[in-house]
């Protein structure tokens, strides 16, 4: 803002003093009204927003006079093109400011609440949206919270106007969005500021928000797949009329939310102020999980949207046109999608299985979206949580969201986690972070400690059974399989790594391969996995085993029809298969009886 502003008049009226702040759309100067000789407070905006945005907030603060809400003077633009809106000067501190020096009390926030329920009532009554209630925006005159006022309408929307956000658009402040605004819903009703309302709740009542994280994306993506605790487990003073109204103001679903502000209004105005107690710091503080009763694992996915977002976070974001690739993608890989307003997307496969299983199916989704959009950052994390509410996957999307930066370079950035879980599967990169190149689909070599290889021992009586097993194959010409079972680490990998060395150093070809117990192409993994292993390339992914098909074709199966070969490939690559499952379940499996004879037949 030019110094040469202070003393300006704006609008025949207004005389431009001191700078008191600034924000994204524009800076605020106190300024003297000479016409009513009253300060105002005059929030001249940057030239590049959008005029028509700015006409649609002086409309929506013009329909509100109400004591809780700022009040309209004028508005304008001046002869260098800026538009300039004034409201009344208030004297005081934002919510904001008063939090960081300390969390209110319980008979403090009452009365905030109420107040900012009554403003928004009145609001909702003309049809206006606030779509960014947070502490920043609501204001304290004389640091009196029971006197609070709400500012800054200008990502409004007019229920009853032509809309200018697209759908898609990023609208409001990621810590305080609802679900709705951080999915992107083309439509956001007033149950948006009803749950922003929540959020300020539980910011006054705690000493921090809901959701928190230093990267937007994994903000957004916790707002929509983690379920807070009962405020009543961090407070448990709290009168229970509170803590219910404060968890239904923070449901997911707008429909389970309180039907109107002023329903709100009234359910704090009915609870006893002098039963309210102070919430012990030690509880409010707390991040860990209140219940140990199960633990389960996520790994998550990010990925980024085509380009980076507009700086004017109320201009429409990038949407993905493949949201069906990106469905099919991770239905193939056993993950749900979560689209975010900025147009990125989270991926996540949860459950309480085995840690390298589930890690596995998410190496295969980043990978897979890796060579479906090239050009777009993606990071992979994975994490583990105590707790039964809602999908654990807030330290995974913080780790996540802090690689999707990482310089663009071949492979998937991951944490280290993750890469401890795969790297007997996958090719990864050491660094950091180590980057996730293929997938290994021969099997690794026992890793040496301290540089010498490890002698397997306290399985002898285990791999003679496997070899007698083998041996009576062979002696009565007839298929037989040996199920080995037990808990991840116990062994089984080694085992069947001793056994294939054995059977090899008899003559014994043997063809190793294994396959994830998890995603949608469960049925034909593991004979995928076989055919991969057995086509003699020396690189370990699925394009080495495309390039080879041909030439095994060649020399083991001359004469065979085309749908031989048609078949090991969509069993190779089952996304160029038949769409009909009944059809692609046939052709595959046909033609696997069929490179299993061949295989046979080589002797």
């Amino acid at each position: 803002m030019p110094e040469g502003l202070r003393g300006r008049l704006l609008g025949g009226r207004f005389r431009v003093e001191e700078r008191v702040g600034a924000g994204g759309m524009g800076v605020v100067h106190r300024a003297r009204d000479e016409r009513a000789d009253q300060l105002v407070a005059l929030k001249r905006l940057h030239r590049g927003v959008s005029r028509a945005r700015f006409e649609r907030e002086v409309e929506a603060i013009a329909r509100l006079a109400h004591p809780r809400v700022v009040a309209y003077v004028a508005h304008g633009v001046d002869e260098e093109g800026h538009p300039w809106i004034a409201t009344e000067c208030l004297e005081g501190v934002t919510l904001e400011d008063a939090l960081r020096e300390r969390r209110l009390a319980p008979r403090d926030a009452l009365p905030l609440g109420r107040g900012v329920a009554e403003a928004l009532a009145h609001a909702h009554a003309r049809r206006v949206v606030h779509r960014d209630l947070k502490p920043a925006n609501l204001f304290l005159p004389g640091g009196d919270p029971a006197a609070v006022r709400v500012l800054d309408f200008g990502v409004a929307r007019l229920e009853d106007a032509v809309r200018l956000t697209e759908a898609g658009a990023t609208v409001g402040t990621p810590g305080y969005m609802a679900p709705e605004q951080a999915r992107g819903d083309d439509r956001v009703g007033p149950a948006a500021d009803l749950y922003g309302l929540g959020c300020v709740l539980w910011e006054c009542l705690l000493g921090r928000p809901p959701f928190g994280g230093s990267h937007a994306i994994a903000v957004l993506a916790k707002v929509l797949l983690e379920e807070l605790p009962s405020i009543a487990d961090r407070a448990p003073g709290l009168p229970p009329a509170l803590a219910a109204l404060v968890n239904a103001l923070l449901a997911k679903d707008p429909a389970r939310r309180p039907a109107s502000a002023d329903e709100v209004a009234a359910r704090l105005a009915a609870i006893d102020a002098g039963a309210l107690q102070e919430v012990p710091a030690d509880l409010a503080e707390s991040t860990e999980a209140l219940t140990t009763d199960e633990r389960r694992l996520v790994a998550v996915v990010l990925l980024r949207a085509p380009t980076p977002g507009p700086e004017d976070a109320t201009l429409p974001a990038p949407r993905d046109d493949d949201d069906p690739a990106l469905e099919a993608v991770a239905r193939r890989h056993g993950a749900r999608v979560e689209r975010l307003a900025d147009g990125s997307a989270v991926l996540h496969v949860s459950g309480s299985g085995v840690a390298t299983d589930l890690a596995a199916a998410a190496a295969r989704c980043a990978l897979a979206l890796a060579e479906r959009w090239p050009e777009r950052a993606l990071a992979l994390a994975t994490g583990r949580r105590e707790g039964t509410r809602g999908l654990p996957v807030g330290g995974a999307l913080d780790r996540a969201a802090s690689l999707i930066d990482a310089p663009r370079e071949a492979g998937v950035p991951m944490d280290e986690v993750s890469a401890s879980l795969v790297e007997a599967r996958f090719v990864v990169t050491p660094g950091a972070p180590p980057r996730l190149r293929a997938e290994r689909h021969r099997p690794t070599t026992i890793r040496p400690v301290a540089g010498r290889s490890t002698p397997c021992v306290g399985r002898e009586r285990e791999l003679a059974w496997l070899r007698d097993a083998v041996t009576e194959t062979h002696r009565r010409r007839r298929p037989s399989a040996a199920l080995v079972v037990g808990p991840a680490g116990l062994g089984k990998s080694r085992l069947a790594h001793e056994l294939a060395r054995a059977l090899r150093d008899e003559g014994i070809r043997c063809v190793w391969a294994a396959a994830h117990p998890l995603g949608a192409d469960v049925p034909f993994g593991l004979a995928a996995a076989l055919l991969r292993a057995s086509l003699e390339g020396e690189g370990d992914d699925e394009e080495s085993a495309l390039a080879h098909l041909p030439r095994w074709l060649e020399a083991h199966a001359p004469g065979a029809p085309a749908a031989f070969g048609r078949g090991l490939r969509a069993l190779l690559r089952p996304d160029e298969a038949a769409p009909d499952p009944t059809r692609r379940g046939d052709l595959v499996r046909h033609a696997f009886h069929g490179w299993v004879d061949a295989e046979l037949a080589r002797g």
